[in-house]
């Protein structure tokens, strides 16, 4: 708390070409961003986009389509996940995770140029960011998704979607 107490909020980048995005590892609500990334990969159409997940969120995490790079990270080891985040120099990124003080932690140390997240009541998580939006327990969580993007600018409204992987047709 105290690192990210000192640290000077950064203006949004002019140019961007690598974009990190992480949701949180519960299934449900990796299913939910699905909506968001869509809404993400529609915005940014020529950049790098790169989605930060768990293990844990896996299974869903590779339904979701627009993907540039699908990179795992590991919660509970701390400076494998910061140096997997720093190896990716990001441009921004983009946690929407919104209780979990690790992802915040961790977006702190990414070494990317300009972070988002959301301010959770109690959690004081939210100071290392850049960007930062109140996560709202009156609304669904989708909606809070929503809000943190279109608090960058990005136009929101895609319905979540999976796309099943391709199952090879079987020889007769």
């Amino acid at each position: 708390n105290a690192l990210a107490t000192l640290r000077l909020r950064r203006k949004f980048p002019d140019r961007l070409e690598r974009i990190g995005v992480m949701c949180s590892p519960a299934l449900g609500d990796t299913l939910l961003f699905s909506a968001v990334f869509a809404d993400v990969r529609a915005y940014f159409p020529k950049k790098q986009l790169i989605y930060f997940f768990t293990p844990q969120s896996m299974a869903a995490a590779i339904l979701i389509p627009g993907a540039d790079k699908r990179v795992v990270i590991e919660m509970t080891k701390p400076l494998d996940t910061i140096i997997t985040l720093r190896n990716e120099k990001l441009d921004i990124l983009i946690d929407f995770s919104s209780w979990q003080r690790l992802t915040a932690f961790y977006s702190l140390l990414s070494g990317s140029r300009f972070t988002a997240g959301f301010r959770t009541a109690g959690q004081y998580r939210h100071r290392g960011y850049d960007k930062v939006v109140e996560h709202r327990s009156d609304c669904h969580e989708l909606e809070n998704y929503r809000s943190l993007a279109t608090s960058l600018g990005i136009a929101v409204g895609s319905p979540p979607y999976l796309e099943p992987p391709e199952v090879p047709t079987p020889e007769v």
